[in-house]
């Protein structure tokens, strides 16, 4: 089959769990079919397109490096009556690209996210891929905003629904991450899916393991609000509930100007998440809202962490293997985190995350067999 891709950011790079949600789609579909990508260079950034990929120009895709360019995003989205989330995203550049490729030339289009689906108007027919339910994330954002920011964030709850909505009801299929999400769009389409997204880690041989080199360690895009808000209760309610003496590392965008105590090490970006999950004895993943399914999670697992978790970081993972703890208190947290510091990680959680693997590939077999 010929396969085209319709998504914001172009998510070779794998930067953030969105970015890896959509790679291993892609790597998965360009297994057994011919695939072609479509999406946006970040602004300025250096990037070697793969065979498969088309470029719909360079833009700014966080808003916080976006400058003055927010502003007329916002100014658009107020006379259009749209989402500021799906504004930033049109383009004429896209709309050309598009066209260059020819959509009816393609036996499947898949739109990547609900705020692509402005271009509803360029296609007969596609299947929704949706990371979210971009409403309800929304929504839960209005509860940590206050003034012009929460009037804003309400608005954008209510114009992101609208499109959502539209989106999937038109859609062949609607491809989601968790059940929930799955329960939640049958509403509006009763051809939804739910697929468990596996590890993007491949098993390593255990002469490549790294041995710890510090006590906790926590992984994430922190620039994306719902994770920043889990780090922020971990580092007011948790961390002083933890002995001083813990070596605890943070990796990951967006703690730039967060204050930490002495044992807090913020290491930034880093290229290869593998290092941090292999180099802390735990790992922790203390999120507190948010939708879809934490990648970072199910990495965790896939290289045999010792894993202290909140249930909201499970979301999306059913049945998943014992030997992860779960806790949603402060106290529980401090407690679990200094239990699994005495443990040694005896579950096969590699066995686990493979099986995980081969259940995704089966179900996107069928899926796409199964479009009428």
């Amino acid at each position: 089959m010929k396969i085209l891709f319709l998504t914001t950011v172009l998510p070779g790079k794998k930067r953030g769990g969105g970015e890896l949600v959509s790679q291993g789609f892609i790597e998965t579909l360009l297994e057994s079919h011919q695939v072609s990508v479509i999406g946006y260079q970040r602004q300025n950034d250096e990037y070697e397109l793969a065979p498969y990929e088309y470029s719909a120009g360079q833009r700014f895709i966080e808003t916080e490096s976006a400058g003055w360019q927010r502003y007329v995003w916002l100014l658009q989205s107020f006379i259009h009556q749209q989402a500021y989330s799906v504004t930033k995203y049109i383009s004429k550049g896209y709309i050309s690209t598009l066209n260059q490729l020819s959509p009816k030339s393609y036996d499947i289009v898949i739109l990547d996210h609900a705020q692509m689906g402005w271009l509803m108007p360029y296609l007969d027919k596609f299947i929704l891929l949706t990371h979210n339910v971009e409403y309800q994330l929304y929504k839960q954002q209005t509860h940590n905003s206050t003034g012009p920011q929460k009037i804003l964030v309400q608005r954008e709850a209510r114009r992101i629904k609208v499109i959502e909505d539209q989106t999937v009801t038109k859609a062949q299929q609607v491809w989601t991450l968790t059940n929930h999400d799955s329960a939640y769009f049958s509403n509006y389409n009763t051809s939804t899916i739910a697929f468990e997204i596996p590890s993007r880690l491949k098993p390593q041989p255990s002469h490549a393991v790294l041995r710890p080199s510090f006590d906790l360690g926590l992984l994430g895009t922190w620039t994306w609000q719902a994770n920043l808000e889990g780090l922020k209760w971990f580092l007011q309610e948790v961390c002083p509930l933890l002995p001083s003496h813990l070596s605890i590392h943070i990796a990951g965008k967006g703690t730039e100007g967060l204050h930490v105590p002495p044992n807090v090490y913020l290491r930034g970006f880093v290229p290869d998440a593998t290092t941090i999950l292999q180099e802390a004895r735990v790992i922790a993943i203390p999120s507190v809202q948010g939708g879809g399914i934490q990648i970072k999670t199910l990495d965790a697992i896939a290289v045999g962490s010792r894993i202290v978790t909140t249930s909201i970081a499970l979301r999306g993972i059913d049945n998943y293997p014992a030997g992860l703890l779960v806790a949603d208190t402060a106290p529980q947290f401090a407690e679990g985190i200094l239990r699994s510091l005495q443990q040694t990680q005896t579950h096969d959680l590699i066995a686990w995350s493979e099986h995980r693997r081969h259940e995704f590939q089966r179900k996107l077999k069928d899926a796409l067999a199964n479009l009428s």
